[in-house]
């Protein structure tokens, strides 16, 4: 037991011509009863040692008090109050027991069943709105990246546009290759007519 009941005009009326040293032994003896929830040793010496009596007076002390509020028998010195409170703290945990495994092994009710199926459809309800709600939000993010009154996506014009960037490069080079050569060819024909000339003027001399 972690409590008691200490009822303090019962104990202070049965206690009244204790000695100091003597009240301070039957209230410990009483605390030890209590916590064991069993009687005190049947050995006075045992007893004295539990409560922690160590001078002449205090082992005095224990005796006289268990001489006169307990009664020594085969198991040990009881009190018939202690024993008395006991035994209705055990029968009311045994009660407490007893009601909650009544709760546990009860059989089930129709509308714990019926709790139950209704939870269990309830989840699946939940499950399949779930999944309609990340169906949803996919098609979302297509329809988002589409452009208005158009059915392609920003995805798909920016890969075309790269495309048609790429061909436009090609033909720029290839266009500036034909007129690199054009120049060339202008540049040596130019060249071919002023060595003809020069040449002309040399035999007239």
């Amino acid at each position: 037991m972690n409590y008691y009941e200490h009822h303090i005009g019962d104990y202070a009326e049965a206690t009244a011509h204790l000695s100091f040293v003597e009240d301070a032994a039957y209230s410990r003896m009483i605390r030890k009863y209590y916590a064991t929830e069993k009687p005190l040793p049947a050995d006075q010496k045992v007893v004295q040692r539990l409560v922690g009596a160590r001078t002449k007076e205090e082992r005095e002390a224990v005796s006289t008090v268990l001489d006169e509020f307990f009664t020594l028998q085969d198991d040990g010195w009881h009190n018939t109050r202690c024993d008395e409170e006991i035994a209705r703290y055990q029968d009311k945990q045994a009660k407490a027991k007893r009601s909650a495994e009544a709760r546990w092994n009860k059989p089930r009710s129709h509308n714990e069943g019926n709790a139950n199926a209704l939870r269990t459809h309830n989840g699946e309800i939940a499950n399949n709105y779930s999944k309609n709600e990340k169906k949803k939000s996919d098609h979302g993010l297509d329809e988002k990246n589409k452009l208005p009154g158009s059915s392609i996506s920003e995805q798909e014009i920016s890969i075309k546009s790269t495309q048609q960037g790429m061909r436009s490069h090609t033909e720029s080079t290839r266009h500036l290759g034909m007129f690199n050569d054009k120049l060339e060819v202008t540049v040596n024909e130019g060249l071919a007519a002023r060595l003809a000339k020069a040449k002309q003027r040399a035999q007239k001399q």
